[in-house]
């Protein structure tokens, strides 16, 4: 019986330590990905499962201000873009998007801004970023540093 009692001790012990480790190795990768996300700068890709067609002119793209962690700035592919946001674990939220108002040829930036209302969340694999709103991807954008 004190064998049993030991082996059962034993083992929820094993349980409890990997579970703690296993936390610990998502709470690194979040951050991680959360110091990925601010030291590159974030090109549009695809949009609703579509692959962007840049005409040659502006490419459409984020930058997250590390120095001011709320900050978003970027392109929607015409026109100018900037705004705050609040990034928790993976979860995003972007708010008070401004941007410039030129006359634009491309069909992304109506797509793009739609995206930056709906993210409700994040993730980076392979050197890509994904805003989501749940988990449907919306937009894929691919990092340089």
């Amino acid at each position: 019986m004190k064998n049993l009692l030991g082996i059962i001790i034993g083992v929820s012990s094993l349980m409890m330590f990997g579970s703690c480790s296993s936390s610990n190795s998502v709470v690194k990768q979040n951050e991680m990905d959360k110091t990925k996300l601010y030291e590159s700068k974030w090109f549009l890709s695809s949009i609703n499962g579509k692959e962007v067609q840049y005409d040659g002119e502006n490419f459409a793209q984020l930058n997250f201000d590390k120095t001011s962690m709320d900050k978003v700035s970027g392109n929607t592919g015409c026109n100018v873009l900037n705004g705050t946001i609040s990034v928790m674990d993976k979860s995003i939220k972007f708010s008070n998007i401004a941007t410039t108002r030129m006359a634009c040829r491309n069909n992304v930036e109506t797509d793009f801004l739609s995206v930056l209302n709906r993210a409700d969340s994040w993730s980076i694999m392979n050197n890509e970023l994904m805003l989501k709103m749940g988990n449907t991807v919306l937009a894929t954008l691919n990092g340089v540093s």
